[in-house]
């Protein structure tokens, strides 16, 4: 083991953020309550839902990974996108780079795609989902936390700034010193070939895949006594979906259960050893059920290619 890349601090400081948040989590838990929440739930339905909702999610990732493979890399039908996104799912588990890694090179092995090419959609894909969730997380902030929206506000007129100096670069060849020379960059061709339909095409497409979301955490909830509004779920959720995102811990692990507590707990009112249970159970079977579609679907994949070649 090469201890110097382990003590890295793009590794370490998610390790020891999951670990103190996790801590924190545990430390404030009323244990007793949470293990009575936990033995207290559906667990049949919630596998059950647990399953057919990761079934649905998968399904429309493919329909999201079908456009954006075939706008910006080659023909790719909807079984194929599905294929590479549930096995990128079990890669995931394990090292994010590594998913991506196996996306571009199966598009290089099957399709003859660049690695560059390959690379900058996965990467176009990236940026558009944080815009999406950051433009939906901000719309629930003002309907359910209106005394907390500045906040998202500023974030969101910084990301704003950002894109409007994004497609300036890109769609009208401003210069901007020093970062010209990404111009030539295989891995961000994707977004010289980009027009701003693209950007608001795919932006469509992943907030379905938000609101697909909405109803993973509306199904699952009841299994847990939680009678949570719609409203506050679909306000929530992708707030929850942001946070857990953050390259901070790992897995989403520490950062997903404080959120929830917050948002599903505190800020709504309900018993905070149920919305604990919910989310540590959830976190977990939703890893659960990645890893096993990801093992079969990365098995097929590896079948139309050998990925190590």
């Amino acid at each position: 083991m090469n201890v110097r890349k382990l003590l890295h601090p793009r590794r370490s400081v998610p390790v020891l953020m999951t670990v103190g948040l996790l801590w924190y989590f545990f430390a404030t838990t009323d244990l007793d309550a949470f293990e009575a929440a936990l033995s207290g739930a559906d667990v049949t339905q919630f596998v059950i839902r647990l399953f057919a909702m990761a079934a649905v999610a998968l399904a429309w990732d493919g329909v999201c990974y079908r456009w954006l493979l075939r706008r910006f890399t080659a023909e790719t039908s909807w079984w194929e996108a599905v294929k590479l996104r549930g096995a990128s799912w079990l890669l995931n588990v394990v090292n994010y780079a590594a998913a991506n890694a196996m996306v571009v090179a199966y598009l290089k092995q099957t399709k003859g795609v660049g690695l560059g090419k390959g690379a900058s959609a996965v990467i176009f894909l990236m940026l558009v989902d944080v815009y999406a969730l950051a433009v939906v997380a901000t719309a629930g902030a003002a309907v359910m936390l209106p005394d907390k929206v500045d906040a998202f506000l500023y974030a969101d007129a910084a990301l704003a700034a950002l894109m409007l100096g994004h497609l300036l670069y890109w769609r009208r060849g401003w210069t901007f010193g020093p970062v010209d020379r990404l111009r030539s960059a295989g891995v961000f061709v994707a977004f010289a070939e980009a027009t701003v339909t693209d950007y608001l095409r795919l932006g469509g497409l992943r907030l379905v895949m938000i609101c697909v979301f909405v109803l993973y955490n509306a199904t699952l909830l009841p299994c847990f006594g939680l009678d949570i509004p719609l409203e506050g779920i679909a306000a929530f959720t992708p707030i929850i979906s942001f946070v857990t995102a953050l390259p901070i811990s790992v897995a989403g692990f520490g950062t997903h259960q404080v959120a929830t507590r917050e948002l599903f707990g505190t800020a709504l009112g309900n018993p905070l050893a149920l919305v604990d249970a919910f989310s540590l159970a959830t976190l977990v079977g939703v890893t659960i059920v990645r890893l096993a579609y990801g093992a079969v679907l990365y098995a097929l994949v590896v079948r139309d290619v050998d990925l190590d070649g």
